[in-house]
């Protein structure tokens, strides 16, 4: 060989390199060839579930929940580009409008200055505030709002870990108080949901 030059590549070789080729497209040209042949079965498979969703929906026995859920369902799909999925949301978020929260019960207004300033917006609590609060749970054991305020200042994320059984019992104890009251109002119903919610999540 003279120096300088490349040797010129045997045809064994050149054969080897476009088997190489060949294999590394094969996936790519199997799957143009099952859409020539088949069409494309992912979007067949989609547009077939969205008609099925759709159908569903029409039922006038599909309702509440579970139509909500039959719809979003039916969105998603008729927006999937099937081998296009990405970790960005297919659909704009949805405004929740009246979403549901936890009301604050205090009818006596015994608890309202110290939650403001044990749970407040930029509350910065003392030991002081937390004695007041102890002190206010003997001194007014049966108080819905000083219950509840109890309830919320040991069932804060550092605490749960530490007194779950603590936090267990005060939901029970408000939960309590909440059905005793009168009337019961939507709003009653709810705190004593979200009682029976920490409860469990205790």
């Amino acid at each position: 060989m003279i120096s300088g030059f490349a040797r010129r590549p045997s045809v064994a070789a050149c054969a080897l390199s476009l088997m190489t080729v060949l294999a590394g497209a094969g996936s790519v040209a199997q799957a143009q060839l099952r859409v020539l042949s088949q069409g494309d079965v992912d979007a067949q498979w989609r547009d077939a579930q969205v008609a099925l969703l759709n159908q569903q929906l029409q039922d006038p026995k599909v309702r509440g929940q579970l139509k909500s859920e039959l719809s979003s369902q039916a969105r998603w799909l008729a927006a999937w580009q099937p081998g296009k999925l990405s970790e960005q949301a297919l659909l704009p978020p949805t405004k929740i409008r009246n979403r549901l929260s936890e009301p604050i019960i205090d009818p006596n207004e015994l608890a309202s200055k110290l939650r403001k300033r044990l749970l407040g917006s930029g509350a910065r609590p003392t030991v002081r505030d937390t004695k007041t609060l102890e002190k206010m749970l003997a001194e007014h054991s049966g108080d819905v709002g000083v219950r509840q305020l109890h309830l919320h200042w040991l069932d804060q994320r550092q605490y749960r870990k530490t007194y779950p059984d603590e936090i267990a019992d005060a939901a029970i104890r408000l939960a309590g108080l909440l059905e005793q009251l009168k009337p019961q109002t939507d709003k009653v119903k709810r705190a004593r949901a979200y009682c029976l919610y920490r409860r469990g999540r205790a």
